[in-house]
């Protein structure tokens, strides 16, 4: 199941990074370990950062929301996201029912 992962560093992250940033080094470096470990097992796919913005975009592929769930408690850096989670389908399979529920309304 896909999920997309819309990301963005809330004040605990800044405040830590202001009032300790060495604190923040191994938590990082666990969560850059943890996204490769789980691009091994096929379970992430990609990410992108938008500067300026903040934002970051991850998109994921978990067998189902539990599974989701479960890995993202393993990432460190966790509690320093505000995060909204998007599930999502094949694009042309959407397609596809949009098209079958329109010709089924007529």
């Amino acid at each position: 199941m896909i999920f997309a992962k819309i990301t963005r560093h809330n004040a605990f992250f800044y405040e830590m990074l202001q009032k300790n940033p060495e604190s923040m080094v191994e938590p990082l470096k666990a969560h850059c370990e943890l996204l490769k470990k789980w691009k091994e097992e096929g379970k992430y796919l990609g990410g992108w950062y938008f500067p300026g913005d903040g934002r970051s975009v991850h998109i994921f592929d978990f067998k189902d929301e539990s599974d989701l769930d479960n890995s993202f408690f393993e990432d460190p850096m966790n509690d320093t996201f505000e995060i909204e989670l998007l599930a999502g389908v094949p694009i042309f399979e959407h397609i596809e029912n949009a098209l079958s529920n329109k010709l089924e309304e007529k």
